[in-house]
């Protein structure tokens, strides 16, 4: 079985374990009139501030225990970011399904998990937990202005990084 196939059993937005941290999320943040990106970018950023990474290829990617425990490897983020992207997009009635797709990338020997995401105009930008695959002063370096900062501009695409990393 592949590591995509076994992921594959953890995605599942109707988790219970999810709701508390979908309100909080909910009441936290402004979604009126959000598109797909902007959910991706504002839940991102609110797991990068709420939750701690982990580097421990050993923890469990259980939903219930990263919820329960605030704290994940970059498999358990990961999972953890795509089922609620997807349980909120579903919750506001977004009219598609937001494609995030977890798979594990590994750069200079080391192995993390990230999620794919395919953004609104067909790019695919690598959001990671781990800080690993994506280096921020790469990230950093694709700012063009202050606007760029609160935008999907702000993560690498994929593409990008195909000479340094493999997927």
């Amino acid at each position: 079985m592949s590591a995509e196939d076994s992921i594959s059993a953890y995605i599942d937005p109707q988790q219970e374990c999810l709701q508390k941290l979908l309100d909080r999320f909910e009441q936290e943040t402004v979604l009126d009139g959000i598109s797909p990106d902007e959910l991706a970018l504002k839940l991102f950023n609110f797991l990068k501030t709420e939750f701690v990474f982990l580097d421990s290829p050993d923890l469990t990617s259980e939903m219930a225990r990263v919820t329960e425990m605030q704290a994940g490897n970059s498999q358990g983020l990961s999972l953890l970011f795509t089922n609620l992207l997807l349980a909120m997009s579903s919750k506001l009635g977004m009219p598609s399904v937001p494609n995030a797709r977890v798979r594990e990338a590994e750069r200079d020997g080391v192995k993390q998990f990230v999620v794919i995401y395919e953004d609104e105009t067909g790019t695919d930008r690598v959001f990671d937990f781990s800080d690993k695959i994506v280096d921020p002063l790469l990230q950093i370096s694709l700012l063009n202005s202050v606007k760029d900062m609160l935008s999907i501009n702000a993560y690498i695409p994929a593409k990008e990084l195909e000479l340094a990393v493999k997927y």
